[in-house]
């Protein structure tokens, strides 16, 4: 082999070894692999956080408003009604982690498949969320659009900023999608109540025509409440019948709130107040707006009156934490109307028709049967005049 045969030999090993060396330490991008690699929908968000003034989340049919004001996060189409925080610094932080993933289409006629359609688009299945100072300046705002499913921990949507042509695969630790509810009730603590039933020892409802139902009970110690003022002649529908009305105070979520002054072209409905045996005294004024019952709610402590040699019930709590728990009660409802679940209010207006057994329809005993037996142990009832609440006046 001559001289120039195999300087050419040589070069073409030389060519060879370099492209193998080439391709083993530089990667080779693809489309596919530069579109995985991650970028901040909002690179700046997570230092502007703390500016985020206002929330707004609209769709074709509906907008949330949440504004921080002095007083915290309020829900602006609720007179300011509070909001969990923890959901609002949730959210904030989900869209600063979301990341784009992967460039989509950027043709107006293919985002319906994505979800990111304008949400001014007849049929429309997008939200747009849009975050501002305290100057009503945008900081951050985002056509959201379906759900992508999931990858590992994290959660892929379907995004494009507002506007921008591109749409977006974008994936974070939680979507916007349900980060940021349309539905205004979703942004609050809908409970209104959460006590144990067993520290009620009666309760009272009033009606609008004057009539009232008491119940009561002397100890924490006996399961079943007695009732005043049983019609003669009849009978309780259970030895349990006024438990449950006297426990609904106890657990209540509401599924609407607005200020009390706005509460207009109401019709009073009722009256219900509670008594625990160490002084917590809960009323709830109740009230129709079309076939919608609205409550207000005050709270009061009063120290439980004890006859001589009497000891508190052993369920009693100290004073200075039942007086704090009315204290703070009383400023968590003050102002608000709530809207109560019709099977609440129902309870809190019960009547003594609801306790009673109800009457057999004559001819219901097959001939020949003998009628049933009456119990040996009837329900307790409640005498006239040994009732601890008395009606309001």
């Amino acid at each position: 082999m001559n001289a120039k045969v195999l300087s050419i030999l040589l070069g073409i090993v030389l060519v060879v070894a370099g492209l193998a060396v080439y391709f083993t330490v530089t990667p080779m991008y693809s489309s596919s692999v530069t579109m995985t690699t991650t970028t901040r929908l909002f690179p700046d968000l997570a230092d502007k956080i703390n500016d985020v003034a206002l929330v707004r989340v609209k769709n074709p049919s509906a907008e949330t408003i949440v504004k921080k004001t002095d007083k915290g996060w309020g829900l602006e189409s609720r007179g300011g009604y509070p909001v969990e925080f923890e959901k609002v610094k949730e959210a904030l932080m989900s869209l600063a982690d979301l990341s784009a993933l992967e460039t989509k289409t950027s043709k107006p006629d293919m985002y319906t498949r994505l979800g990111v359609e304008d949400i001014t688009q007849a049929g429309a299945t997008s939200k747009l969320v849009t975050l501002e100072d305290a100057g009503g300046k945008p900081i951050a705002s985002l056509i959201v659009g379906k759900d992508a499913g999931n990858a590992g921990s994290k959660t892929q949507v379907y995004v494009r900023r507002a506007g921008e042509a591109a749409s977006l695969l974008a994936e974070g630790r939680t979507s916007p999608s349900w980060s940021f509810p349309t539905d205004a009730m979703t942004w609050v603590k809908r409970e209104l109540t959460a006590f144990d039933s067993g520290r009620v020892k009666g309760a009272i409802f009033v009606h609008p025509d004057g009539s009232s139902v008491v119940v009561d009970r002397p100890s924490s110690k006996e399961v079943n409440y007695r009732v005043a003022d049983v019609p003669a002649g009849k009978e309780l529908s259970s030895p349990g019948a006024a438990n449950s009305a006297a426990g609904a105070l106890a657990y209540v979520s509401f599924e609407d709130v607005k200020p009390a002054g706005d509460l207009k072209d109401a019709t009073p409905s009722g009256f219900a107040e509670y008594q625990t045996f160490d002084g917590l005294r809960l009323n709830i004024q109740l009230s129709k707006v079309g076939e919608k019952s609205w409550g207000i709610l005050t709270a009061t402590y009063e120290a439980p009156v004890l006859a001589e040699g009497e000891q508190p019930d052993p369920i009693a709590r100290p004073a200075a934490d039942v007086q704090k728990e009315a204290a703070d009660l009383a400023a968590k409802w003050s102002g608000w109307a709530f809207l109560i679940p019709e099977f609440k209010a129902k309870q809190f207006a019960t009547t003594m028709d609801d306790l009673l057994k109800k009457d057999e329809p004559a001819g219901t005993t097959p001939e020949g049967e003998a009628p049933p037996q009456l119990p040996t142990q009837l329900p307790p009832q409640l005498p006239p005049g040994d009732s601890i609440l008395t009606p309001p006046k």
